[in-house]
């Protein structure tokens, strides 16, 4: 693979051309961590975005174009290997590892104040979901099953600069930006996020929710 990466910030860029029959080929990431959170991209085909979150694990992913909840791959996303410090571990899957195929890998691991990945569950009312810092840039999407497709959320305190997170921007969608005033907002403070009200998107009675957040470094 080659790799662009800051590991101060837990941030690299890998590229690598796939091979997808080699169930177990590994790709270098270039991080001191292990990645908490990856995009694939085949680019050379049109093709889904699938998303690794290590709350979901090896065999689910969600994809950052749909609105769909976790897609059990099973052994055929990440060969049920947990990415390590040092290496992503791959099967045969076309999205990831199409033969041939230039590939495109984003990955974060998480930095004690800067960056938090986890999960939630929602309650239609308001939840707190510690980060250790005062997040400035905030992704949500609901993943379980149960529930109806959902888009994926996007706040931030750049947009919206004080008090509530009502801006919303759809990274699946086309779709010009929302203020979600009936349904969901977000506030944030000095060491967490808040969801509130009952928007399905966010925070939905005992739906279950994965989030990547960021902090304000300004």
């Amino acid at each position: 693979s080659r790799v662009k990466a800051n590991t101060t910030t837990g941030f690299s860029i890998v590229s690598w051309v796939g091979d997808s029959t080699s169930a177990g080929k590994t790709i270098g990431h270039g991080l001191a961590d292990a990645p908490d959170f990856i995009i694939f991209k085949n680019r050379d085909d049109a093709s889904d975005w699938p998303v690794y979150h290590t709350s979901l694990g090896t065999d689910y992913a969600v994809y950052l174009n749909t609105t769909g909840a976790q897609d059990d791959r099973g052994v055929g996303f990440l060969n049920s290997t947990a990415p390590s410090s040092s290496l992503i571990t791959l099967h045969t899957w076309n999205l990831n590892n199409g033969t041939g195929d230039d590939m495109i890998a984003y990955c974060w691991a998480e930095k004690a104040g800067y960056s938090s990945f986890g999960s939630y569950t929602g309650n239609g009312s308001s939840v707190s979901v510690t980060t250790g810092f005062l997040p400035a840039f905030i992704l949500i999407k609901r993943y379980n099953t149960s529930a109806a497709a959902t888009n994926w959320e996007i706040h931030d305190n750049t947009r919206n600069t004080a008090g509530e997170l009502l801006g919303v921007l759809y990274p699946n969608t086309s779709g010009t930006e929302g203020f979600n005033n009936s349904g969901s907002s977000i506030t944030t403070n000095s060491t967490s996020f808040t969801v509130n009200g009952s928007g399905g998107s966010i925070n939905g009675n005992n739906d279950t929710y994965i989030y990547a957040a960021f902090a304000d470094t300004r």
